[in-house]
């Protein structure tokens, strides 16, 4: 028996019961490709949060390390130590902040060389820091003089 010797009730019912089966097919697809689309979000959305939050404690440690770059010249000789050591540990956090952000996939290969410039140039300036400022208030070749009133 072939598909001329039903009735059209049957070939009717037929068709009707296989657009629905496609429906429900494509539906559960759709469902699918929206879970995996949402988790992908997800993913997306912490790897930003994760760089962001990264950004930000960069920006404050190298604030926090200014900051303690302009105490340490008007630091008396007894509090000196302490803030080289802060400074020390300032440094050391700039350097996991910057390790950490180069270490994510989801930085562009442009991100990834302005992130590079920057750690240079926050080196170049810690250095010449180091080099200049601190040995210059360290030997006593800086005087801080205040204005007479």
């Amino acid at each position: 028996m072939g598909i001329q010797h039903l009735s059209i009730r049957t070939k009717l019912f037929a068709g009707f019961a296989t657009i629905i089966a496609l429906f429900i097919v494509s539906g559960a697809v759709a469902a699918m490709s929206l879970r995996s689309a949402g988790h992908t979000a997800d993913v997306i959305c912490e790897e930003g949060l994760r760089i962001e939050q990264e950004f930000r404690h960069l920006q404050v440690a190298i604030s926090e390390l200014r900051a303690i770059d302009l105490a340490f010249i008007l630091a008396p000789e007894a509090q000196r130590e302490q803030l080289l050591a802060e400074m020390d540990e300032h440094h050391e956090t700039i350097e996991h902040a910057f390790a950490g952000l180069l270490s994510h996939k989801g930085i562009t290969p442009e991100v990834r060389r302005e992130l590079e410039e920057a750690e240079e140039a926050v080196n170049s300036w810690s250095a010449a820091t180091e080099a200049t400022l601190i040995e210059d208030v360290t030997n006593g070749d800086l005087k801080v003089q205040r204005m007479p009133r």
